[in-house]
């Protein structure tokens, strides 16, 4: 647990630095160094930290050392078109370099850290947010996720990048990386879902309050729609060839299927996270903050937790719906004055501890606490 504390107090400190500095090279070298101590203490970590690391992370690192070529990894990886091949090309170009698999375990870090950093950068110039608090954010609510499910935290922090462009209405740089997103697990497809909500939700002063109403339920249906529809597509696309044969292992009768139930201090942060969301919502939207559609995305997190009533791990959909609830507490802080956003900025970072330590210490998720080195 300590070397996580440490590590994240040092990297927010730094990155707070470097907002407040002046100079341009020390700038640059408190953002560098700030970001190389979460990713450095990913890469040398050993290999039981991380449910799946020893599933895939270490496995598919060493089969490419391994390996008589290219072809020869690449083709026993990439079995379909979604089959995460950026992953496995970036993990083969690596293998090249050093043998030892700690090299990838880093680099998956420094891309998802990197792609989070950048996305809150963008997120700054939109909406005036800190870049360190939302860091702090980031590190206490997925990136010890991060070293267990790293594929698809990689997409998700791309994907989060992706939708800084569409924020601007830039749709061509959402699809090119919305598309990077999915090359590197392919359920960032669900950026094809995000996307009409966001259009559907975008801020607009002149929207009546009735038509909001009406857009949210238009979400609510469209999403029971897919969840009905969920199981069926799904099979038609591994039988396509886009998907993994493994994704019917998460369907009904699968390996990963049935009822596990809801843990209720995992569902009550997002509860909180959405109440926090409709207290401000007027000061929020006066400031021009895309606050229905940060609520509507807690409010999806809130509801991808029961999906493990179906699947044990359907719930993980959700998780890309994580950077706009960090997203949303950052600009909770406007909110406030100047002295009172001290004041409430300690209590969303005790709130948000508080819940990083029920999940991972105290319950043990994704077996990444305690800490161990190689």
């Amino acid at each position: 647990m300590l070397p996580y504390i440490v590590t994240f107090t040092l990297s927010t400190v730094l990155l707070l630095f470097a907002e407040k500095s002046q100079y341009s090279i020390v700038r640059r070298v408190f953002i560098i160094v700030g970001i190389l101590l979460p990713t450095l203490l990913a890469g040398f970590r050993a290999d039981t930290i991380g449910t799946d690391v020893l599933v895939y992370g270490k496995s598919s690192y060493l089969d490419a050392v391994n390996s008589t070529g290219f072809s020869n990894f690449f083709s026993t990886r990439v079995t379909s078109v979604l089959s995460d091949p950026a992953y496995y090309f970036i993990t083969y170009l690596l293998s090249l370099v050093v043998k030892d698999y700690h090299l990838g375990f880093f680099v998956y870090s420094l891309i998802t850290c990197g792609f989070m950093y950048f996305a809150l950068k963008r997120c700054k110039k939109m909406y005036n947010i800190p870049i360190w608090f939302g860091m702090l954010l980031f590190y206490l609510t997925i990136y010890n996720y991060s070293l267990n499910i790293m594929r698809q935290c990689i997409a998700i922090s791309i994907l989060f990048y992706a939708w800084t462009y569409l924020a601007n209405r830039q749709y061509k740089m959402y699809a090119l990386f919305n598309i990077i997103a999915i090359l590197f697990h392919s359920s960032a497809i669900i950026g094809l879902v995000i996307l009409p909500i966001y259009l559907l939700l975008r801020e607009n002063r002149n929207k009546k309050t009735s038509t909001k109403i009406f857009q949210v339920g238009i979400i609510v249906v469209g999403i029971a729609i897919l969840l009905v529809v969920g199981t069926t597509l799904i099979d038609s696309l591994v039988g396509f060839g886009l998907l993994r044969d493994n994704y019917l292992n998460y369907l009904t009768g699968g390996s990963f299927a049935g009822n596990n139930g809801v843990e209720f201090m995992v569902i009550l942060q997002y509860a909180i996270c959405i109440a926090f969301g409709i207290l401000f919502y007027r000061k929020l939207k006066n400031k021009n903050i895309e606050c229905i559609f940060l609520i509507v995305s807690v409010a999806v997190l809130f509801m991808a937790n029961f999906g493990s009533m179906i699947s044990t791990y359907i719930s993980r959909i959700g998780y890309y719906f994580m950077p706009f609830q960090i997203l949303l507490l950052c600009n909770t802080l406007k909110a406030f004055n100047k002295r009172s956003r001290i004041i409430w900025g300690t209590i969303i970072i005790g709130i948000t501890f508080f819940f990083w330590w029920y999940t991972f210490v105290f319950r043990g998720y994704n077996e990444t606490v305690p800490y161990l080195f190689y």
